[in-house]
């Protein structure tokens, strides 16, 4: 059609030319006879003649569709632009309908997959069951609900008559009867205290075994401590029931009862405490110190302050046991010049990651 109509366009451009070019040419003709009798019709037979051989090569043919170049640029631009985009709304189409037979095709091989009717009868009995055994549900809550107000309201009435007469009792109490409820509430505090230190004396000496056997070695004298409620002192009771003089304990022995006192102390007492320990280890042996090290120092409190010499916790314990657990390190120096001393980032040979 684009070549027709181009063709089209090629003949009827031609078809003017020619037209305007023969008035043209016979205008001249005429002026040229007029003025130059034979000689002029020769030049214009002679001009025709070439005019005609030049037409000759002009396209020329029928007009099929005779449209304005107007016409013909709409019609092109419909076929080069528009017909694109029809075919890629065609296309879209074609996919949308493509999906939609697919869709189709799997709803007709569900609904193929479907059981019978005479199948679902019995679900369907079995739902409208369940549904009436739910309804008779929901009527026996409304049922109870409604019962709970009521006895919620005989509670309240209950209640409000129970404040009434004990108002009425404290008025009419005199006060023989607040003296004597006053002494009974002394008593009573008395015998809570004296119940609550029992307790708190039995927890003490509990948590005080517990960390004496972890603390101390196998070899050990193996210790429970009793513990005067009232006067609160402490008797050191051996695994055969014999009480054991404290004075005959070894330095190492004594240190290590005074430190599970302490931890028994701490836990009985429920709160967070810090803990001020100064030299730790000084009269233990290595079974004791290693025991302290792995055992008591990273789980005594929250908070816990060693004063040690590095002769106490050497090189192996801090680097290899405690690193881990410490947050602070500082050296104690003393200037022998201005008599004070001073603390110095780092633990004798190593510097903490705040000094570096």
């Amino acid at each position: 059609m684009l070549e027709q109509i181009s063709a089209e366009i090629q003949i009827k451009q031609a078809n003017s030319f020619e037209k305007e070019l023969t008035q043209f040419l016979t205008q001249l003709k005429n002026d040229i006879s007029f003025r130059s009798g034979t000689t002029g019709k020769i030049a214009a037979e002679s001009i025709e003649d070439n005019l005609k051989d030049y037409l000759a090569g002009k396209p020329k043919g029928e007009l099929l569709f005779d449209i304005s170049e107007r016409e013909a640029g709409m019609i092109q631009q419909s076929i080069e632009k528009d017909s694109k985009k029809a075919w890629l709304r065609f296309d879209l189409y074609r996919n949308q309908l493509g999906e939609v037979e697919e869709q189709l095709e799997q709803a007709a091989a569900n609904i193929a997959r479907a059981p019978e009717d005479d199948q679902l009868i019995d679900l369907f009995e079995k739902i409208r069951e369940l549904d009436r055994k739910r309804e008779s549900k929901r009527q026996e809550y409304r049922s109870l609900l409604e019962e709970a107000k009521q006895t919620k309201q005989l509670q309240l009435d209950c209640a409000r008559q129970v404040q009434k007469t004990h108002d009425l009792a404290r008025n009419q109490h005199n006060s023989d009867s607040a003296f004597n409820n006053a002494q009974e509430t002394i008593n009573l505090l008395d015998r809570y205290s004296e119940l609550l230190t029992q307790a708190r004396v039995k927890t003490l000496s509990a948590n005080f075994e517990g960390a004496y056997r972890k603390l101390a070695r196998k070899e050990d004298l193996q210790l429970n401590a009793h513990i005067n409620p009232e006067t609160f002192d402490v008797e050191l009771v051996d695994e055969n029931g014999s009480v054991i003089n404290r004075k005959l304990l070894s330095a190492g022995e004594k240190q290590i009862y005074a430190i599970a006192i302490l931890e028994a102390l701490a836990k009985t007492s429920g709160r967070d405490l810090p803990v001020i320990i100064d030299t730790p280890l000084g009269r233990l042996d290595s079974q004791h110190r290693d025991k302290l090290i792995n055992h008591y120092f990273p789980f005594a409190s929250h908070q816990v302050v060693l004063l040690s010499t590095d002769t106490e916790v050497d090189e192996r314990y801090f680097v290899d046991q405690l690193r881990d657990d410490i947050s602070h390190a500082y050296e104690i120096v003393f200037n022998a010049h201005t008599k004070s001393s001073v603390l110095k980032p780092g633990y004798f040979w190593e510097l903490t990651k705040e000094a570096l």
